[in-house]
C-alpha cells in the first residue's frame, strides 16, 4: 500500500497544472482546494463560504466568492464516503472577466492500521468552469491619436469568442493522523 502511495505522489507532480483564486484564509473553502476533504470533519454536514475583494485601487477591483456544502455517510453501506458541492465566482478587472466554477466531489476514507488513528483519503471532483469577458470598457494602445486617447478610433481587436466553458476533473489525496489529543491533516 505504501509503495502505491509513493508512486501516486510521484506521478501527480508530473501531470498537475492549476491556477487558483487567491483566498488568504483557504481553509474557508476546503472543497475548492482538495476534493479529498469532502466529508472529512466532525459532524454530519458542513456549509462554508468565503469572500475576498482585492486591489481596490484599480478601476474594477477583483472579487471572489466561494460556497460549498458537504457531508458524509450518504451511502448506507459506508460511513467513510463523503460528498459535496462547491461553487466559486470570480470577477476581475475592466473586462469584467467572470469565472464561474461548479463542482461535485466525492471522497473515501481508508483507515491505515488497526487503531484507525491514521487515515488516508482519496477524492475526485468533476464539474465545469465557464469564463467570459466584456471588451466594451477596454482601451488599446492603437486608440491613442498622438495627443489624447480617442475611444472613437477602431481598436481592430477581433475576438473569436468572449466566453468558453470547459470540463474540470480534479483528484486529491489527504493524510490525517488522530493521535492522543491531536487531529492533524497533512
Amino acid at each position: 500500500m505504501r509503495a502505491l502511495l509513493v508512486i501516486a505522489f510521484l506521478f501527480v507532480g508530473v501531470i498537475a497544472q492549476a491556477q487558483d483564486v487567491h483566498f488568504s484564509q483557504f481553509e474557508g473553502a476546503p472543497l475548492h482546494y482538495n476534493p479529498a476533504l469532502a466529508g472529512q470533519f466532525d459532524g454530519d454536514y458542513r456549509f462554508t463560504g468565503i469572500q475576498r475583494t482585492q486591489w481596490r485601487s484599480i478601476t474594477q477591483p477583483y472579487s471572489s466568492i466561494a460556497f460549498s456544502l458537504d457531508g458524509k455517510g450518504f451511502l448506507d453501506f459506508t460511513p467513510d464516503f463523503g460528498a459535496g458541492l462547491s461553487i466559486l465566482q470570480d470577477k476581475a478587472g475592466d473586462s469584467r472577466l467572470n469565472t464561474l466554477q461548479v463542482n461535485l466531489a466525492g471522497a473515501y476514507k481508508l483507515p491505515l492500521g488497526m487503531d484507525s488513528a491514521s487515515n488516508f483519503t482519496v477524492g475526485v471532483q468533476a464539474g465545469f468552469t465557464q469564463r467570459k469577458f466584456d471588451n466594451e470598457d477596454l482601451r488599446y494602445g492603437n486608440q491613442w491619436n498622438g495627443y489624447v486617447f480617442d475611444p472613437n478610433i477602431n481598436a481592430n481587436e477581433n475576438y473569436s469568442t468572449m466566453a468558453f466553458t470547459n470540463f474540470n476533473l480534479n483528484l486529491g489525496m489527504a493524510y490525517f493522523h488522530n493521535g492522543p489529543g491531536r487531529n492533524e491533516m497533512t
